[in-house]
């Protein structure tokens, strides 16, 4: 049986039901799954679930600064195995040892393969010196696990060989949030009562914020849309999930607008009452997995073209399945009206949206992830040099 090593420098919530998924998917490939996880920060704590995966291992880490981080023992624990799968980014100082004996051709050490966005996309402005130092590692692995197919277009346009990048279309556990909100659907109005304590019509409108209240999201500017939109839609509600640094900015606009309702950090199934009566999810910042989450329970997903969007806003598609107008207040609340106070339009956009969602779902995911492994294990091991890879 071959053993596969997998690293994370925690493990989120939303990553839970992948890995157990790709655990099982792989032992059937006869493929052993271990993962080696790092420890929280101070306050992440409360975020990471590796204690509920029975394949886990903690390992202690030391943090550097913000970001940067060392994971002991790690490569001691990890370059026994046939292949070793760890996120790419240039703080991750952990990788290298790993990294580096790949890169001097050793083939007897483990398979190495990069997963991630192929690209810091968070960032507006390019830095030139580690954009370059990423992109250098990024030819030197021998496979990679692309979020999706525009990352897949980064890593060739980069130079790494399209033969060995499996795409995973980066997902969330959506079949069971799907689930859980449909049954929640049949007590729509219930539902609604009970959390705006005033009964709805048939004129009435719901948006919802899933999301970390942090500036990326552009938190300030969708108060003012919410505002703009609900002035002109009276029967317009609004639903905010999530914390961060911002509540109390969020926290003080609930307290003065009765029709929006703050509900702090959710997660997975404790947000279905919410999504149950909701009608579009508003996200005007960075997007990343909210849209697959949002298209699982047939939301339309409205954003801004704000640049810092994660691969997956290319499951988005501009009035189709949802929203992408300029990152201005007017031009974001009108097309929002258009499309709310439009029943067929509305409803047609939630069928695609939810039509679109079922080609994400992490069985999909891992499915994926398993194939795009049992690959890179059946195939001789590349030489790598340091400026070029030998084949």
């Amino acid at each position: 049986m071959k053993n596969v090593v997998i690293v994370q420098r925690i493990v989120c919530e939303y990553r839970k039901a992948f890995f157990s998924v790709l655990q099982k998917e792989l032992a059937d490939r006869n493929i052993n799954l271990s993962l080696i996880v790092g420890t929280p920060r101070p306050g992440e704590e409360s975020i990471d679930v590796l204690d509920s995966l029975p394949f886990g291992q903690r390992l202690p880490t030391t943090y550097f600064y913000k970001k940067t981080c060392w994971i002991h023992r790690l490569y001691a624990t990890a370059k026994t195995a046939d292949m070793v799968v760890v996120v790419q980014e240039n703080s991750a100082l952990y990788t290298y040892p790993l990294l580096i004996t790949r890169l001097f051709g050793k083939t007897t050490a483990s398979r190495i393969g990069f997963w991630g966005h192929g690209a810091n996309m968070g960032r507006v402005n390019s830095r030139i010196l580690p954009d370059k130092w990423r992109k250098f590692w990024q030819t030197r692995v021998d496979w990679w696990f692309a979020y999706t197919n525009k990352t897949k277009q980064i890593l060739t346009n980069t130079g790494v060989n399209s033969n060995r990048i499996t795409v995973v279309n980066n997902s969330t556990d959506t079949d069971s949030l799907r689930n859980i909100v449909n049954k929640k659907q049949q007590q729509a109005s219930q539902l609604f009562s009970k959390i705006f304590n005033c009964r709805k019509n048939n004129k009435t409108r719901v948006g919802i914020f899933c999301g970390r209240l942090i500036e990326s999201k552009m938190i300030t500017f969708l108060l003012e849309s919410i505002s703009q939109i609900h002035r002109q839609l009276p029967d317009f509600f609004m639903i905010i999930v999530g914390d961060g640094p911002l509540h109390a900015e969020v926290e003080q606009f609930c307290a003065n607008n009765s029709w929006c309702r703050w509900v702090g950090a959710k997660w997975s199934g404790d947000r279905a009452d919410y999504l149950a009566i909701a009608d579009i999810w508003l996200n005007p910042g960075a997007v990343g997995l909210a849209v697959t989450d949002a298209f699982a329970v047939g939301l339309p997903l409205a954003t801004t073209d704000n640049k810092t969007h994660g691969p997956e806003i290319e499951y988005l598609k501009n009035k189709k399945n949802g929203l992408i107008t300029p990152p201005i207040v007017k031009n974001y609340t009108v097309e929002i009206l258009q499309l709310l106070t439009n029943d067929s339009l509305l409803q047609q956009t939630r069928k695609e949206a939810a039509n679109d969602g079922l080609k994400y779902s992490v069985d999909s995911m891992a499915a994926r992830f398993a194939s795009g492994i049992e690959a890179c294990l059946s195939i001789d091991k590349a030489r790598f040099g340091l400026f070029k890879l030998k084949r």
